[in-house]
């Protein structure tokens, strides 16, 4: 489903990713890494923070619908 995703954005956008950015606990899976490398070819994927960044979000997210909306 992940890979379906990204080829829906990128046919909507009309445009080869310069790069591709995951983050998350999956994005550290080298089947993950290798099926992005085989749908996309060479494009670079460059990972963010593999944890904190997902609760990070999290936290942001929840603080838009139960907080007061600021970050």
């Amino acid at each position: 489903r992940m890979l379906a995703l990204m080829q829906e954005t990128q046919r909507l956008a009309q445009v080869k990713p310069d790069v591709i950015f995951i983050t998350g606990g999956t994005g550290r899976s080298p089947i993950i890494r290798n099926r992005i490398h085989a749908t996309f070819g060479e494009v670079e994927v460059v990972a963010g923070d593999d944890f904190g960044s997902v609760a990070t979000g999290l936290t942001l997210w929840a603080n838009r619908i139960y907080g007061n909306g600021s970050p």
